[in-house]
């Protein structure tokens, strides 16, 4: 199983995302490949995202190694979909999908051929 995650680039983040993974493996057993697609450091200057300074008060920020800290919603909604289906489709056997993809035209001439003759 594979779960995609998008979450804020700040020590609560990355917090909640190693809980989220860990939860799933160690008290419900799941079997999983977890993947952080945003907010990555990557991203930040290639999508020219604002940043803000680490919060001084969170408890997990003197583990924290980033040197800036970014909210998701700072993200542009299409760029998340971006993201999201290219990690998606990155998963398909391509071969498989436009075999299915055939499958699919040939069903659909068949349909149209009943139909008319109906």
């Amino acid at each position: 199983m594979t779960i995609f995650h998008l979450g804020d680039y700040d020590p609560s983040g990355h917090a909640a995302a190693d809980a989220i993974e860990r939860t799933l493996i160690e008290d419900f057993g799941c079997e999983l490949d977890f993947e952080r697609l945003a907010i990555l450091s990557s991203q930040i200057d290639r999508l020219n995202l604002p940043t803000r300074p680490t919060k001084k008060t969170d408890s997990r920020a003197r583990n924290w190694t980033g040197k800036e800290c970014v909210e998701l919603d700072s993200m542009k909604p299409a760029e998340m979909r971006r993201i999201v289906e290219s990690a998606i489709t990155d998963l398909i056997d391509k071969r498989a999908w436009r075999a299915l993809q055939k499958v699919e035209a040939a069903e659909r001439e068949s349909l149209a051929k009943i139909c008319a003759a109906a």
